[in-house]
């Protein structure tokens, strides 16, 4: 990058002072002290099941002085994994190992410290950290035209202040430095995953965005649920439930005052319809909508305006007199 201030003299002209500074970016170690090692990502943050990886890089020019180094990692404390030699070199003075870490699990989490041994008690080191959250995988059912959040992942003991982007297919819904972000719930968006990108508030500052070597990412189901309105006796209800995907069975019933009101399901689609039987009296209907370690329950009033044919009749008789 060049940079060029001037200033104009009318006795000498104009002076150009000409400044150029060069940035070194070595496999995304950019502007590090080259005198000093570096594991990174730094602050990395990873979902269970996903695969970490961590790049250990040599001070410039250490293998010259001392030609037989080893790499070791330890996690905590303890010794997990050793490179006998640098798996590459770069610029000719960087010596380089990479430690993959495969299918990580919650305890996975923890301290990273990469040990460059030179042999005879010489070494130096670097650290870095690791962060393993847990995918909230329930899918979420929501009412057509409410809003509703979201929660990405599960937010117990992070160890960290996380940083959340979430869209909705393709539209950027919410930032947050939380575990979950709000969506207004709308049944043509049903269809749509929602994806919440996630990383330590540490690495997006150094970053200032998602990488994916030190962010995880997460796919979300929401499923819009709508219903009708009674307005007149006998009432059959109706139910749809949008966004149903093969992997989530969802499960729709019907009750009232604790007793199950008879219903029929079809699936047309990503779509389940479920309709019940005639109702013939009024009071609160519970519709409860299930599937993948989530429900959700909604009270639908059946019109206490109304009456029933038969109250209606047992009303007109009692005051006949």
């Amino acid at each position: 990058m060049r940079l060029t201030f001037s200033e104009m003299n009318s006795n000498c002209g104009t002076l150009v002072l000409t400044l150029v500074l060069t940035l070194g970016v070595y496999d995304g170690f950019c502007m590090l002290d080259e005198s000093k090692a570096y594991l990174e990502p730094e602050n990395q943050v990873k979902k269970v099941g996903d695969e970490g990886q961590f790049k250990c890089r040599s001070p410039a020019e250490y293998s010259l002085t001392n030609p037989d180094i080893s790499f070791i990692l330890e996690h905590n404390g303890t010794l997990i994994d050793k490179r006998e030699s640098a798996d590459k070199r770069t610029d000719g003075k960087f010596d380089w190992a990479i430690f993959k870490i495969m299918s990580l699990k919650r305890e996975d989490a923890g301290t990273y410290k990469c040990i460059i041994d030179a042999g005879g008690g010489v070494n130096v080191t670097a650290e870095s950290k690791l962060f393993v959250i847990e995918d909230d995988h329930r899918p979420i059912f929501v009412k057509d035209g409410d809003s509703s959040t979201v929660k990405c992942f599960n937010s117990t003991s992070l160890g960290f202040v996380p940083y959340v982007e979430c869209l909705w297919g393709d539209k950027k819904i919410c930032h947050s430095k939380v575990s979950c972000c709000s969506i207004k719930a709308e049944k043509d968006n049903a269809l749509k995953p929602i994806t919440c990108k996630v990383t330590s508030k540490a690495a997006f500052d150094k970053n200032k965005k998602f990488d994916n070597e030190s962010s995880a990412e997460l796919k979300k189901e929401v499923s819009v649920v709508s219903w009708n309105a009674c307005e007149e006796f006998p009432c059959t209800l109706k139910a749809n439930v949008y966004g149903v995907t093969p992997v989530t069975p969802v499960q729709i019933s019907w009750s009232m005052a604790g007793i199950n009101i008879s219903s029929t399901e079809k699936e047309i689609s990503s779509m389940i319809k479920s309709t019940t039987d005639p109702i013939n009296s009024t009071g609160v209907v519970l519709l409860t909508v299930s599937g993948g370690r989530a429900k959700q329950s909604w009270n639908i009033s059946m019109g206490k305006n109304y009456l029933s044919s038969t109250t209606l009749m047992l009303f007109l008789v009692a005051n006949s007199g």
